[in-house]
């Protein structure tokens, strides 16, 4: 899946790299060799020199597994021993041993199997490199140290039971870790969720609260409002009486200064009517 969604060349490169991985250990070696090939080919196009190195190592492994001695041998000569990667050195001396035992050669083939022995406490290359010597020794007759390497393997067997029974027992204990910590979580989530239910109730009592509250302030304010209003009013309306009523008794003073002139006019009329007329005087000269 990650080999089908690789986009850049270096995750290309390791994709096909860990490919190679895992068709080795089930013997399917062609199709180790196949990819490994890929993966060192790219590796070398991108010009990653610790990846040539790593991968070059391990595509030596797969020649060797199908007897393809000079191509082996040719990368085990590119490939530079790098103290920084010591998870490879047992890989590198172990490879080297496994050249030299297909060539013939025993007592280089011991060598690097021992050098393998000593830069490494990884029980699976301890395993294999104490079972090349084994056969070794015990082709070449030294039976006193094909019967060490025995007890190796023996006692290798005894610590790789031991750590799959401690692997087990860790596996049970995470396992029961894992069940408290579920056991600890439902019930932290439980208690969370009453927690949170209680404050969800707290926020609602609290947001009814201040809409109630809101509602008699905006009904106080609303009443504030029209009694402001009304009491405008009702001024407004005094104001108006009072000016109405001054202008009923100014018409009225009016009505009366007009009575009174009209009784003047009509008592002057009144007087005038009573002088002798022009003719009446000039007849009584």
């Amino acid at each position: 899946v990650f080999y089908a969604k690789a986009k850049d060349s270096l995750a290309l490169m390791y994709s096909q790299r860990d490919i190679a991985t895992a068709f080795n250990p089930n013997y399917s070696n062609d199709s180790a060799v196949y990819y490994g090939e890929k993966a060192y080919r790219m590796a070398q196009s991108i010009k990653d020199s610790t990846a040539i190195q790593i991968i070059g190592c391990q595509l030596a492994t797969y020649y060797l597994s199908v007897n393809k001695i000079n191509q082996a041998k040719y990368l085990l000569d590119q490939t530079l021993l790098n103290i920084n990667y010591k998870g490879y050195s047992c890989l590198y001396y172990y490879n080297w041993g496994t050249y030299y035992k297909a060539v013939g050669n025993c007592n280089a083939s011991i060598y690097y199997y021992n050098k393998c022995l000593q830069v490494t406490t990884d029980l699976y290359y301890r395993y294999i490199s104490y079972m090349a010597l084994y056969g070794i020794f015990k082709k070449e007759g030294d039976y006193d140290s094909a019967l060490a390497c025995s007890d190796s393997i023996i006692n290798i067997d005894h610590e790789k039971q031991l750590a799959a029974h401690d692997s087990e027992v860790i596996k049970q204990s995470i396992s029961f870790g894992v069940r408290r910590i579920e056991k600890e979580n439902n019930i932290l989530n439980e208690t969370v969720a009453s927690r949170n239910s209680f404050i969800i109730g707290l926020i609602v009592i609290f947001i009814l609260f201040v809409t109630v509250g809101l509602r008699i302030v905006k009904r106080k304010e609303l009443s504030r409002k029209e009694n402001l209003k009304k009491k405008m009013r009702d001024e407004m309306s005094n104001t108006n009486n009072t000016v109405i009523d001054e202008r009923i008794k100014e018409i009225n003073d009016l009505e009366e200064k007009l009575k009174g002139a009209n009784e003047e006019v009509e008592r002057q009329e009144h007087k005038l009517e009573l002088l002798p007329r022009k003719e009446e005087l000039v007849a009584q000269k």
